[in-house]
């Protein structure tokens, strides 16, 4: 429950703080706490008349039911502040600070290779995608990729033919799935997941996908 909490307070501080999700970000991780600095997080930066204090422990658990809702349709969310939160995340400037999941966030993806390229690729541009995959697959790497058509897909599909795992960042929503035809290789994966780093409100086993996204 404290860790449904924290989460749930981060989401909040990104809703209504007026200051920017990467100072948000940046506050919480100094904290080691988005709980413990929310009041300071939702207060006006700046002197105002018209701010009405908020009802932290209703709003509180509003977003936490929310975060179980989620959980309920098999969206995990992840937080800077999660202990599995990608290593790979945590060297980037203004990481996102947090994550939507279907499926497992593995610690052995820090071996992870992204394989992206044209939605529009030619026959050879395909074939050597599905090559470089296979390839990466095989040889203990997990395939990373984005969702698009073309080149995305040939690698994944690749990568799920040599019975290994594959990793998709997108940026749609995790009800939906862009484009459409691209839900028909979900029923092959026994457990299928999406991911998507979210700025604000959002190798291998064998045959498993891990998709990343923002519940809607």
């Amino acid at each position: 429950m404290a860790a449904n909490l924290e989460q749930a307070a981060l989401l909040l501080a990104l809703r209504h703080s007026d200051r920017g999700w990467g100072a948000v970000t940046a506050a919480v991780e100094e904290a080691g706490s988005a709980l413990e600095i929310l009041d300071d997080l939702l207060a006006p930066s700046k002197p105002t008349l018209d701010h009405v204090a908020r009802d932290l422990d209703g709003d509180l658990k509003l977003v936490a039911e929310e975060i179980d809702g989620w959980r309920a349709e098999g969206i995990h969310l992840v937080t800077v502040l999660d202990q599995d939160y990608p290593v790979q995340l945590m060297l980037v400037h203004q990481r996102p600070p947090f994550l939507t999941c279907r499926g497992i966030l593995d610690t052995e993806d820090i071996t992870a290779v992204s394989v992206v390229g044209s939605r529009q690729a030619s026959a050879a541009g395909l074939r050597r995608a599905r090559v470089v995959a296979s390839t990466l697959a095989t040889n203990g790497f997990t395939v990373m990729s984005g969702l698009a058509a073309g080149i995305d897909t040939a690698a994944h599909r690749a990568a799920i033919d040599a019975g290994t795992r594959t990793v998709a960042v997108v940026g749609t929503v995790l009800r939906h799935c862009y484009p459409a035809e691209n839900r028909s290789s979900t029923p092959r994966l026994p457990e299928p997941a999406r991911c998507s780093p979210s700025s604000g409100p959002t190798p291998a086993r064998p045959n498993t996908s891990s998709q990343c996204a923002t519940p809607s």
